[in-house]
């Protein structure tokens, strides 16, 4: 990732957010480089380490963990970003996801991606996805990331409905960008190699589970 999209990504949710936290996941370079590390001074950025090993779903639960362990009492929502994302008017955006917070009802919020996938003989291609993004950070509700690939805590809120919590969601009023998939074929083919590896593992370890079966397919 790009420095530069560090330093976006920061200014934007710097006005929303009460703390923040950022994971390095990085199998090569085993820590954040001096740079990266003087960026996050800036904003008062939390870093954990926690190399990538074939799972984002353990990457973004070792965040989530140290939020639990140090958030304020005050705190009550989770949000996850991730670089390749973008808001489309982030001050707008953000004044929305502070009346999110303020809602009392959903326990998470599913956002809506444009997934930006590049041009195909000469006109640009997308298409939209949805995903649990901001949930709440109580402990006690059990709330985590599960899923090699396409992580997501749709199974929490299943557990949850299955003993008898209401556990309600809602769809934010907007949408963002996603552009981690408008790259060059090479860069796609590389991506989508190393996902299916992830997905095949996910596929036998959960082998009556549709959603790692529909995403190979």
């Amino acid at each position: 990732e790009e420095p530069a999209h560090f330093i976006r990504v920061l200014e934007n949710i710097y006005g929303i957010v009460d703390q923040i936290c950022m994971v390095w996941t990085d199998p090569t370079i085993k820590e954040p480089s001096e740079e990266w590390v003087e960026v996050g001074k800036l904003y008062g950025v939390d870093w954990v380490v926690h190399t990538f090993d074939n799972d984002l779903a353990v990457c973004r639960n070792a965040g989530l963990d140290r939020l639990r362990e140090t958030a304020s009492d005050e705190i009550g929502w989770v949000l996850t970003l991730d670089l390749d994302e973008h808001f489309q008017d982030f001050i707008k955006e953000g004044s929305m996801i502070r009346r999110m917070a303020e809602n009392p009802k959903p326990v998470s919020w599913l956002f809506t991606f444009i997934n930006s996938l590049g041009k195909f003989d000469g006109e640009h291609r997308a298409n939209e996805s949805t995903t649990h993004r901001m949930f709440r950070i109580d402990p006690a509700l059990g709330i985590r990331w599960e899923g090699k690939v396409h992580e997501g805590i749709g199974r929490s809120i299943s557990r949850l409905r299955e003993n008898g919590f209401p556990a309600n969601f809602a769809k934010a009023p907007f949408k963002l960008l996603h552009l981690g998939l408008d790259k060059s074929n090479q860069e796609i083919h590389a991506k989508l190699e190393k996902y299916a590896k992830m997905l095949y593992e996910e596929c036998l370890e959960t082998p009556n589970e549709s959603m790692a079966w529909v995403s190979i397919g």
